[in-house]
């Protein structure tokens, strides 16, 4: 595939040989100039954050994974809090129309969001 660089946004492209379409796959955003999805933006203060995604609990905790919403651990729709060393993540998963997950990640430093990331979730281990 391909990355697309913009001011405060990379998107990542891959090839459908089936249709021979380039899909988006993947987004990163580091600008507060560009919105996410349910008005996710950057700065925007974690517990803010975490409201726009029905997660009720208080994120802020640390030691461990916290899920905060959905059905069982791991299956969309769910949310949760994860401290990956020093980092805490917001992570947010649902199902798209077309049956994939969707993952929605936002990275938190100072108690507001430093960056989000939007990609589906086959792909989200390659990272961006």
């Amino acid at each position: 595939g391909r990355l697309l660089l913009y001011d405060g946004a990379a998107v990542r492209l891959a090839f459908n040989e089936a249709t021979g379409e380039e899909l988006v796959r993947g987004v990163s955003v580091r600008s507060a100039a560009i919105m996410g999805p349910r008005g996710l933006t950057v700065g925007m203060p974690v517990q803010t954050a975490a409201g726009l995604f029905a997660c009720e609990a208080d994120v802020t905790a640390r030691g461990g994974t916290l899920y905060l919403a959905g059905e069982a651990e791991g299956e969309a729709p769910y949310g949760e809090a994860v401290v990956s060393g020093t980092e805490l993540l917001l992570r947010y998963a649902c199902e798209t129309d077309g049956g994939e997950v969707a993952l929605l990640e936002a990275g938190i430093a100072d108690g507001a969001v430093a960056y989000w990331s939007l990609s589906y979730e086959a792909d989200a281990q390659g990272g961006m």
